[in-house]
């Protein structure tokens, strides 16, 4: 075997995660090969930090300390906006104060239908009435609401279209 076989063997050593690849191979940017690079660096430093116990623990605590208080930072600036937030909409739902009922001529005048409405229904319903022969009409039980129902039958009824009204 060449030396070009041995480089394929070594290779193939590295791509299996035996040993670290060689320095003048260039880095292969993808997620496996950041972890072989990490394994190498690692593996190359072990001697290092074998004789350097203290530090190495040292450096594992400041870095354990500094990502918790990193982490620490994002979260309290998370809730504090999100307390914010929720303040802001507190403040918006109690200065809506409940607005007060209408009148009752105001919605007398809202439950019928005008001589306008009446007009543009039935002209918009009179060749429709082939299309449409029944038409289910409900209502709320509400007395308002039976009304203004009564209003729909009789525009219905200029039309001939028979309107079913379910008992209530």
């Amino acid at each position: 075997m060449g030396t070009f076989g041995r480089q394929s063997l070594k290779h193939d050593a590295c791509a299996a995660g035996q040993y670290p690849m060689s320095e003048d191979e260039p880095f292969d940017w993808t997620i496996d090969g950041a972890k072989k690079w990490a394994l190498r660096e690692f593996r190359k430093e072990w001697p290092v930090m074998k004789r350097a116990k203290f530090g190495i623990v040292a450096l594992v605590v400041l870095t354990a300390v500094a990502v918790w208080a990193i982490k620490s930072f994002f979260i309290s600036q998370e809730v504090s906006t999100l307390e914010r937030d929720n303040q802001f909409l507190r403040d918006q739902l109690s200065s809506k104060a409940p607005s007060k009922p209408e009148s009752s001529s105001e919605t007398k005048n809202q439950m019928y239908l005008s001589d306008s409405q009446r007009l543009c229904l039935i002209d918009n319903f009179k060749d429709k009435a082939k299309e449409f022969p029944e038409f289910v009409l409900s209502s709320f039980q509400d007395e308002e609401s039976k009304k203004y129902a009564i209003e729909f039958q009789y525009v219905f009824a200029r039309v001939d279209i028979n309107t079913l009204v379910p008992p209530s």
